[in-house]
């Protein structure tokens, strides 16, 4: 069995109650606070790529064990693993 990556783009919609004397200053100080409300519009599937099995080793599969943790580093810290292509 072959496995993909599937890569959605979710379009979300939020509203925030801000004071401001213009628009610029009210963009502003939207994004310093939560939102009011926050409304999940639309997903759509951007891309659909398989990936072999070293690829998910390398890449899914030390994330989502935690192995990087145990290290005292996040998964996203760790240097990635050269292959063959890459020397």
């Amino acid at each position: 069995m072959t496995k993909f990556v599937v890569s959605n783009i979710e379009l979300i919609k939020k509203d925030y109650v801000v004071e401001a004397y213009t628009k610029e200053a009210a963009q502003e100080k939207a994004h310093l606070q939560p939102p009011r409300t926050k409304v999940s519009l639309d997903e759509v599937t951007h891309s659909v790529t398989p990936i072999n099995e070293y690829e998910y080793q390398k890449d899914w599969v030390q994330e989502a064990s935690g192995r990087a943790d145990a290290l005292g580093t996040s998964a996203l810290e760790l240097e990635p693993v050269k292959d063959y292509y890459d020397q």
